[in-house]
């Protein structure tokens, strides 16, 4: 190979030199060519980002529910989550209510992890156990106030359920002071015996802690349930506000008695036993063992005994019940003070007066209770309820008074109609303002009983300050002046319903009833609301008629209510005198002295209010109709024209 030259090499490297700086040169003007298009670039992205998200602002602003504030959406998302039903499917995710809103759109979801409150109910009945959404859970709801639900699934193994109550309860450990309530359903003890152990360490603190709602479902499924059959009260510890207990199949005792002191509302759910025998899987609730209880529960106010009845176990302490508690343990009364409510199902008719007796309730308001029937072989009942054989008779068959002085509303549910006034003539209701009479021992369209005088219901039928009345599935008797036996006794009436009933023609009959010559309406002046629902005999003739009794017939003032027709238009004030209503012996008051019962000047002024209240009647402003065959929408429309303001005609 021939060597080359020296000049030759130095001129093609000069060569070789200025093409590399032509490439240089170039390459850094690509460079900044492309530098300059991703600049380009980048600004095209930032601009089509933000027109996407003004885009999608403005989509979001259509929908009117994104044009409300954070605030209200907040209000809105929490009643959402709390009013939330659990679903029955089983395979519905955990806390369906806030994981769906958290899903909806980023600014719901930006909301939602930001309201603690949304997050506070940690609900474990799911058959998969997953302990991840409990930790999650417990994170997002920060410092709110806790609910625990734990409801068992039926396909739940023992072992399984204790298993799950234990690590619920072990994730929630360091949150106890933040627990407002507790919802425990289980169907094996094991699992209740669980928690009543956490309820009962002294050094758990409950500071929140405001509603309890335990259920055992099948008591007695665990060899271990005699451990929740204590003798007496568990655990210690300072005072809590608890103010809503509720106790099914799960003895009150359980309960530790420093829980009790500020206890609001009460539920038992305790079923009577066919058997009187206890064993260690089986627990009776005795009236001993709610006494006790009820003695720790001052501030009470509503009580519900949810179909409960207790073994009667106990007899009142007082000098005339010596003989009839022979073998009972004698208890004094129990004062609640504050109890303004009882809801009661399904004592037998004797059992109401007999209970009450062992409380003193000088505030109580309200008392709704539904009668059940005493069987044929009423000894073998009487004793699986506790009454002694030979006491039976006796305790049944007190006259003692107990005069309700606060109660302003009854509501009664019955099998026969007899059980009314087995009930209700032991009691004295000098205040009573609204009651509710039912007979539920028919379906609809079945016979009906008769709906009994008030002379056979109350020891007392006057009720002066009765105004609302309501009467369901009763036939009202054909029987010449029924109105007057029933109404007459409650001149304060202002709303009348009845539900169900039959022969309803008769007493409309009544309420047209004017004195002739007066021109005062017989019964019940002041009524106002009239309600019929399901009242298949009742024409629209009969409402037309006490429309134009109390109202005239052009809905105008007094002037307006002169005469009434004879025939369909108000003619049962001639068909003959009303039957006459007895006079019965004044009650004297509490504190009123003997020459004040009988004083004349009060007695006329009585007089004068009641004529001038029957001159001048109240006006029928409201009328509800529902489910009545013979009443036609249109029908009951005209009423308006009568100066009926309010009328509402439904059918299904």
């Amino acid at each position: 190979m021939t060597r080359r030259r020296k000049d030759s090499l130095e001129k093609e490297a000069d060569i070789v030199d200025a093409q590399l700086k032509i490439l240089r040169t170039r390459e850094a003007e690509f460079l900044r060519i492309v530098d300059d298009m991703q600049r380009l670039k980048d600004t095209v992205s930032a601009e089509r980002e933000e027109l996407e998200a003004k885009q999608k602002e403005l989509h979001s602003e259509r929908q009117p529910i994104n044009w409300l504030p954070a605030e209200l959406l907040i209000h809105i998302f929490l009643t959402f989550t709390e009013a939330d039903i659990d679903s029955p499917d089983p395979t519905e995710v955990y806390h369906r209510a806030p994981v769906i809103i958290s899903h909806v759109s980023s600014r719901w979801r930006s909301i939602s992890l930001e309201t603690s409150r949304m997050w506070s109910r940690i609900s474990i009945q799911s058959p998969v156990w997953d302990v991840r959404p409990i930790g999650a859970f417990l994170m997002r709801s920060g410092m709110a106030p806790l609910d625990i639900v734990f409801i068992s699934p039926i396909t739940t193994l023992v072992q399984e359920e204790f298993r799950r109550a234990h690590g619920l309860l072990a994730h929630v450990s360091h949150d106890i002071g933040r627990i407002r309530s507790i919802a425990f359903q289980s169907r094996y003890t094991d699992a209740m015996q669980r928690l009543v152990s956490v309820l009962t360490l002294p050094d758990n603190k409950f500071s929140s802690l405001r509603s309890i709602n335990l259920s055992v479902v099948s008591f007695g499924n665990s060899m271990s349930s005699q451990s929740l059959i204590p003798a007496q009260f568990q655990g210690f510890g300072s005072s809590l506000n608890l103010t809503h207990l509720r106790l099914e199949k799960l003895p009150p005792f359980n309960i530790p008695k420093h829980f009790l002191p500020n206890l609001a509302t009460l539920e038992i759910c305790f079923p009577p036993k066919k058997l009187t025998a206890e064993t260690s899987t089986s627990y009776m609730l005795r009236m001993s063992h709610l006494v006790q209880f009820l003695n720790c529960t001052p501030k009470l106010e509503d009580l519900v005994l949810s179909n409960t009845v207790p073994y009667m176990d106990v007899a009142l302490d007082l000098e005339d019940a010596v003989q009839i508690a022979d073998g009972l343990k004698q208890v004094q009364r129990v004062e609640l003070v504050h109890l303004r409510t009882l809801e009661w199902t399904y004592p037998f008719a004797p059992d109401m007066h007999h209970f009450l007796s062992f409380l003193a309730v000088p505030a109580l308001e309200k008392i709704d209770v539904g009668i059940d029937e005493l069987p044929v072989l009423r000894s073998n009942v009487l004793l699986l309820r506790g009454y002694p054989d030979t006491a039976a008779s006796q305790l049944f068959a007190s006259h003692r008074v107990i005069e309700l002085c606060a109660l302003r509303d009854l509501s009664l549910q019955c099998l026969q109609e007899d059980s009314i006034g087995s009930v209700l003539r032991k009691f004295a209701f000098p205040a009573l303002e609204k009651l509710e009479l039912a007979h539920v021992g028919t379906r609809y369209g079945d016979g009906l009983p008769t709906f009994p005088r008030l002379e056979s219901m109350f020891r007392d039928p006057r009720l002066p300050q009765l105004t609302h009345l309501t009467i369901c599935r009763f036939e009202i008797s054909a029987e010449l002046g029924k109105a007057e036996a029933m109404l007459g006794y409650v001149p304060a009436l202002v709303s009348l319903t009845l539900d169900a009933c039959a022969g309803v023609g008769k007493l409309f009959d009544g309420l047209q009833q004017r004195i002739a010559g007066a021109g005062a309406v017989r019964v019940c002046p002041r009524l106002e609301a009239l309600a019929l629902w399901r009242c298949a005999d009742v024409d629209i003739t009969a409402l037309v008629g006490i429309v134009i009794a109390r109202n005239g017939r052009s809905g105008g003032g007094a002037a307006d209510r002169g005469t009434v027709p004879s025939d369909n238009g108000g003619g049962a004030a001639n068909k003959g005198a009303p039957r006459a209503i007895r006079p019965m012996r004044k009650l004297r008051r509490q504190g009123q002295g003997a020459g004040d019962a009988g004083d004349p000047s009060s007695n006329i002024l009585s007089s004068i209010i009641a004529i001038e209240e029957a001159s001048r009647p109240a006006r029928i402003s409201s009328i509800r109709i529902e489910d009545c065959a013979l009443i036609r929408e249109e029908q009951a429309l005209s009423l308006r024209a009568l100066g009926v303001a309010d009328v509402v005609w439904r059918s299904d």
